[in-house]
This record gives C-alpha cells, sequence and structure tokens, in this order.
C-alpha cells in the first residue's frame, strides 16, 4: 500500500525553503538518480564489493535525508550501520528492505507528481 503521507510537499517547501513545483522537480531527480545508485547496489552486493556497497549507501542515505524521505533514510542507515560492523550476515534482509522502500517511495512520488 503506498502511503503518500511519508512524502509531504508542504513540509518540503518549508524545510527546503523551494516552491512546490521546484520540489517536485527535485523529487524527479531523485527517481531518477536513486534509480541508478539502486542498480548500483545490487551490482555492488551481487559481487559482495562492500566497500562500494557503502558509498553508495551512504549517498542514498544521504540524499534522502536532504528530501527528508524518512522512510528510505532509515532503510539506508539501517543497511549502512550493518556495512560499518562488517556484519554481512543478515545483509540480504536489509537490501531487500531498502529495494522494497524504495519501490514504494516511487510510487508515493509519482502519485504526488501528478497531484493539481
Amino acid at each position: 500500500m503506498i502511503d503518500t503521507r511519508s512524502i509531504n510537499i508542504e513540509d518540503l517547501t518549508c524545510n527546503i525553503g523551494i516552491d512546490k513545483d521546484t520540489v517536485i522537480e527535485l523529487l524527479d531527480i531523485y527517481c531518477r538518480d536513486m534509480s541508478e545508485e539502486i542498480q548500483r547496489v545490487k551490482l555492488f552486493h551481487t559481487n559482495q564489493d562492500w566497500v562500494g556497497l557503502q558509498r553508495t549507501i551512504h549517498n542514498i542515505k544521504g540524499v534522502s535525508a536532504n528530501l527528508y524521505l524518512q522512510d528510505m533514510f532509515k532503510a539506508a542507515e539501517q543497511l549502512d550501520e550493518r556495512l560499518k560492523k562488517c556484519d554481512f550476515k543478515g545483509i540480504e534482509h536489509c537490501i531487500q528492505d531498502l529495494l522494497h522502500t524504495f519501490d514504494e517511495t516511487l510510487k508515493s512520488i509519482n502519485i504526488i507528481s501528478k497531484q493539481p
């Protein structure tokens, strides 16, 4: 189920200090850029490139925080903490959670972008 309440355009415009159209444009850029980052996550995980994965997750976490996308931030933060501790047991679950959260975030942004 898509919860568009997790992305509040009014809060974003106030917190970031830009107009609604610009926020929506930033969210669209986020979707495109983070789609590429998610592909890197999958590749680094498959290749067990933990350093590359941690850098990518750190980027996802930071950009998500900047746009107040808390669900994405939390999912990335959880994975980032595991990687910092070199705790690779159960990392698959964290990655799946991140992928699912990203899919839901994309759906929410898509719905919000189409609202008048």
